[in-house]
């Protein structure tokens, strides 16, 4: 994982999206470092885009509830509630712990690890096979997948 450490100006996105005694931020790179762990271990799953472009029915339904998102040349598109939702199940943490998706999101932005954002908000919309996502879209190199 090639994050840097989180900084960014305090008023950048206002006050409070940290935890009590927490950098800014700190929270969103701990998440991408949990996204990579899930990834790694096989608690989660992120899959090439032009394999799930391939299947005829999407997503196959093995995975799905365990699909972080999937990848292409453009980075990883991470599926914004399922992959908050497998990181803390495979933390077992308990679900009105640690961070909202929407500091979350804001988190990313901040930490510069978002490829693509979009007009009114930091996630887009992917299309993957047959079947539109908000997703976030993150940089290559950030995440280790393949």
């Amino acid at each position: 994982m090639r994050l840097a450490t989180p900084t960014y100006e305090q008023d950048f996105w206002g006050r409070g999206n940290a935890a009590p005694g927490r950098v800014p931020a700190q929270e969103g790179a701990e998440y991408m470092a949990r996204v990579q762990a899930a990834s790694t271990t096989g608690a989660g799953v992120v899959m090439a885009v032009e394999a799930a472009q391939r299947a005829a029915l999407g997503i196959d339904e093995r995975i799905d509830g365990r699909l972080l998102g999937w990848y292409d040349g453009s980075g990883v598109y991470l599926r914004t509630l399922p992959a908050l939702a497998i990181v803390r199940a495979a933390q077992d943490m308990p679900a009105a712990a640690w961070l909202t998706p929407w500091s979350l999101n804001k988190q990313l932005a901040a930490l510069g690890v978002l490829a693509t954002m979009g007009k009114d908000k930091v996630t887009i919309k992917k299309w993957v096979g047959g079947r539109a996502y908000q997703v976030l879209h993150v940089r290559p190199g950030v995440l280790e997948v393949g």
